[in-house]
This record gives C-alpha cells, structure tokens and sequence, in this order.
C-alpha cells in the first residue's frame, strides 16, 4: 500500500489520500513536521483532518501517518498542579526541552513514569467504605 499524502491544506484543515482504513476521530502525524492532528471526515480513501498546530508551511506531498488509535491522555496524580495543552501535553517538559517557544509536532508524555505517588487507601472495599453484604443463597 501506498503512504497516505496530503493532497489539500485549507487553514487548519487537511485532506489527504490514501486512507481507506482511517476512522473517525482517529489521531494522526502530519507532514514532516508530524504535526498532531484527527481524522473529521472519511470518503472514500480521503481523510480530512483537523490539525491542532499551526499549519504554515505545510505541502501537498507531505507524509500522512496514522496512528491505528484515538487521541488519548494518560490519568493519575501527577496530573495535579500540572498544565496541559489541548491535546494533553506537558507544558513545562515540553518548554524545559525546548524552551519559551514550542516547536510545532513536540510531543511529550503526559505523566513523567519516574515520579512515583504512595497509595495509603483510607476506605474499606464496598459502599462508601461499609464492608460489602453476604450474599444469601
């Protein structure tokens, strides 16, 4: 098969092709820059997508890439006090790595896997911490 390629750029919208497979909602890397953008509209083998970051500068021949799945964000405690962007990244790893100004297609794990948080639970398993009832046969 055939690497999808942008055959349109209107404003922040994308069409690309070859893409018979593609989903709605499903997250892609946009031109060479792999800008971080979904899939809105599925016809045929042509996917318009929604590109989340500026799009000066991109080019109709530029590589499409999907990523099989939909635009996810990791959940956990590390998320307190933390600041994202709309599509859930980091802004002080990203701005620590790149700096004041972000460079477009930067991509960063939303939780840092060597921050570790201590789990003391304060409930007992079962209705707003009662113990659960037996069941009766």
């Amino acid at each position: 098969m055939s690497e999808a390629r942008i055959e349109r750029v209107v404003g922040t919208l994308v069409e690309a092709r070859p893409l018979p497979d593609s989903a709605l909602y499903e997250l892609v890397r946009v031109g060479v820059r792999r800008l971080m953008g979904e899939v809105i509209r599925v016809q045929g083998d042509v996917a318009t997508i929604e590109v989340f970051e500026e799009t000066t500068g991109l080019a109709v021949g530029e590589p499409v890439e999907s990523s099989g799945g939909p635009l996810t964000a990791q959940l956990g405690p590390g998320l307190l006090g933390a600041v994202l962007d709309g599509v859930g990244r980091p802004l002080a790893s990203l701005a620590e790595r790149e700096g004041d100004f972000l460079a477009p297609g930067g991509e960063a794990p939303t939780l840092s896997a060597e921050r570790r948080f201590r789990f003391q639970p304060r409930r007992a398993p079962g209705i707003c911490g009662q113990p659960k009832p037996s069941r009766r046969r």
